[in-house]
């Protein structure tokens, strides 16, 4: 495996994260008027059930697409609420990602920029690009850094602070939400968004917003979590990726393909190139949190570090990461 799940996440300054993100859904579940249920019918998923309860927040499942999601959840101002001026996003920055951000910048950022550079090379110099939730800037950094000509780039980030560190690297930013966005005269040939997928009130909508924006022609690549990915199938309701209020939307390769279309997407690509989903599983099950299959706990128990490694690239190249990657274009 190229890295391990502890070098970006320290697991005691995750288990203090968890706890406060627990005090913040307290007080947005004791709220009548900040929790509202929503119609999965019109993200193209069929009858739902329920799943799990997990921190208060009810799980349901679609009976066709195996989708898993949060319903009732958080309402739009909820949610913005809790991002922007909670005590869990606060810790979550200053505590948690800040401390690894060079590794993940080495880890996780420089390598999709050279995806993108890589997937694009012979049109990006021509492109208007737009990094939607841009946080830090890290990714608009190195894909800047590992190319030799000027990129037309900018970023979309609502956080006043994740704005202003944003414009003291030299980015252009909207400080707005990408809904709001949609409708005006600025257009896009490549709209970039990570690990936001599976943070939104309503997915839909973020996708008509995306389409609305990009130019004909133009290009969104995105990253979310995969409901159809082996840690998440594995230890399921006791997954931390399963993380109410913060991850509401669980698609897999069959129900994004079926959202990006209703949004008027096509030449839909999906990919899964998680490297974690071993390792994740692994630290579970070496801390005795969770009781395995007599397969998996062989495999753990008594396989070498090649054999681990050979597994997590089969589940790679076979669609099976809880890491998924989606490509698809506006006609």
């Amino acid at each position: 495996m190229a890295f391990k799940e502890q070098d970006i996440r320290d697991p005691d300054i995750l288990q203090n994260y968890c706890a406060l993100v627990a005090k913040d859904s307290e007080k947005i579940l004791a709220s009548n008027d900040k929790m509202e249920r929503v119609d999965q019918r019109k993200w193209g998923l069929g009858k739902s059930i329920f799943e799990f309860e997990k921190g208060g927040f009810i799980y349901e499942r679609c009976t066709t697409t195996d989708t898993l999601f949060v319903n009732p959840r958080p309402t739009f101002d909820a949610l913005m609420d809790l991002y922007s001026s909670s005590e869990s996003s606060k810790y979550w920055v200053n505590d948690f990602f800040l401390p690894k951000i060079n590794e993940r910048r080495e880890k996780i950022f420089k390598p999709r920029a050279e995806f993108v550079r890589n997937k694009f090379s012979n049109k990006l110099y021509e492109m208007r690009i737009c990094d939607v939730g841009a946080g830090f800037g890290l990714f608009i950094e190195e894909l800047k850094k590992i190319n030799n000509f000027e990129l037309n780039i900018e970023a979309i980030e609502p956080s006043e602070d994740m704005a202003k560190i944003c414009r003291g690297k030299g980015i252009v930013v909207k400080e707005a939400m990408l809904e709001d966005l949609a409708g005006g005269t600025t257009k896009y040939d490549l709209l970039t968004t990570f690990e936001l997928f599976e943070h939104l009130h309503d997915p839909l909508l973020f996708l008509n917003s995306c389409y609305d924006i990009l130019n004909p022609g133009g290009y969104i690549y995105l990253t979310t979590l995969n409901s159809h990915g082996f840690d998440i199938q594995v230890l399921w309701e006791k997954s931390e990726s399963i993380f109410p209020p913060h991850h509401l939307n669980f698609f897999n390769p069959i129900s994004i393909d079926k959202i990006m279309r209703l949004a008027g997407f096509t030449d839909i690509e999906i990919s899964t190139p998680g490297e974690l989903d071993i390792d994740i599983v692994k630290n579970v099950y070496d801390n005795g949190n969770v009781k395995l299959p007599m397969f998996l706990s062989s495999l753990f128990n008594y396989s070498s570090d090649d054999v681990l490694n050979n597994f997590q690239l089969f589940i790679q190249n076979n669609n099976l990461s809880s890491h998924m990657r989606v490509i698809a274009q506006k006609p």
